[in-house]
């Protein structure tokens, strides 16, 4: 008896080996043909695995759909595809509903739901959802205006280096939103947002730089190379 289960348990293992190779065989086809641009093919790879209730897939399908990738173009499909692989945790999907739910597309606007599936997102260390839910905070929008909160996210999302973070950080320190007005500080986030491709960053510092003296805008560029040194920890 022990010989036959035995038997079963290496068989079961096998036969899950041959189907999770069989998965990734296929996922990795879609992957391929997606870099092509044959989008409808990727489209048709990837349907069968969502289907199966593959989280990353379902992800991609809402993605696709959102943007009319492989398929005619429908926010209602991509709201449902993205509800699947988000209410397994998944947190690029979370970030995606709340994106759409922010902008009503597929679905009501909702402002309390989109901060709600940022914050799921947000909370597994997504940097844009981060990013998101600062500027919900600090807008005040779907919730109280909470400046606190609101560095809080942006912080967590510039230490990965996240260039709109990182811009909307020179910007409270700019204006003094939540936190003491501190040039140096603001000149110190636009220039590593820029850096970091964020295009509105150097206007923004440029302007700034016209009322900083020459010493304060060196300081300001040391504390920047100090950070991206540090990889952006501990660097405000």
């Amino acid at each position: 008896m022990n010989k036959l289960i035995t038997t079963l348990i290496l068989s079961l293992i096998l036969g899950l080996t041959v189907a999770s190779a069989a998965y990734a065989n296929q996922y990795d086809d879609g992957v391929e043909a997606y870099k092509k641009g044959s989008y409808k093919q990727a489209y048709q790879l990837w349907l069968p695995l969502a289907e199966k209730g593959d989280a990353e897939t379902q992800n991609i399908l809402g993605a696709m759909f959102a943007k009319g990738e492989g398929v005619a173009q429908d926010h209602k499909q991509a709201f449902k595809w993205f509800t699947k692989a988000a209410e397994q945790g998944n947190a690029f999907a979370q970030n995606n509903l709340g994106l759409i739910y922010s902008k009503g597309e597929g679905v009501a606007q909702d402002f309390k739901q989109a901060l709600a599936w940022y914050t799921k997102s947000a909370e597994s260390g997504y940097a844009s959802a981060q990013s998101s839910l600062g500027v919900m905070y600090a807008d005040g929008t779907g919730v109280a205006q909470d400046y606190q909160q609101a560095l809080k996210w942006f912080k967590k999302a510039t230490e990965q280096g996240f260039a709109t973070a990182q811009f909307a950080l020179g910007l409270m320190y700019s204006k003094g939103d939540g936190v003491a007005q501190d040039p140096i500080k603001a000149h110190m986030w636009f220039n590593l947002a820029a850096a970091n491709g964020f295009s509105k960053a150097k206007t923004s510092m440029d302007e700034l730089a016209k009322a900083m003296t020459p010493d304060k805008i060196k300081q300001a560029q040391q504390l920047a190379i100090a950070c991206q040194a540090r990889n952006y920890k501990n660097c405000d």
